[in-house]
């Protein structure tokens, strides 16, 4: 009997996943248009949802990233006018990410493509 409950388990947990990812495409793709690939709007998701500015660093954690790879899409987020970075008050050798004024109407259509 323990056999099937752990099978019930992990068939469930890869429907999950199996789901998500499907989401996460779907999304992806009716977003592209707009000029935001998966990463990119994952990066938007994450800044708009944090309470506090997050450091690069704590952001690449959140998406899931190596921090070189973050800084490839960061730099992209602020050539779009999306993202600013500047200078950590507390630490000169880190960066903190900040959503720019113009990616309020960008994170509204993540959100409203997202629930629809």
């Amino acid at each position: 009997m323990a056999a099937a409950t752990e099978f019930d388990v992990e068939k469930i947990g890869q429907s999950l996943a199996g789901t998500a990812r499907t989401w996460r495409n779907k999304l992806d793709q009716r977003l592209r248009p707009l000029g935001l690939s998966q990463s990119k709007w994952t990066a938007l998701v994450h800044l708009a949802a944090a309470e506090t500015n997050l450091t690069q660093r704590e952001l690449a954690a959140l998406v899931g990233i190596e921090e070189p790879t973050l800084a490839g899409i960061l730099h992209r987020l602020q050539s779009d006018g999306w993202i600013e970075r500047k200078e950590s008050a507390t630490d000169r050798r880190c960066k903190t990410v900040h959503l720019s004024r113009n990616a309020k109407p960008v994170i509204e259509k993540i959100y409203s493509t997202a629930r629809e």
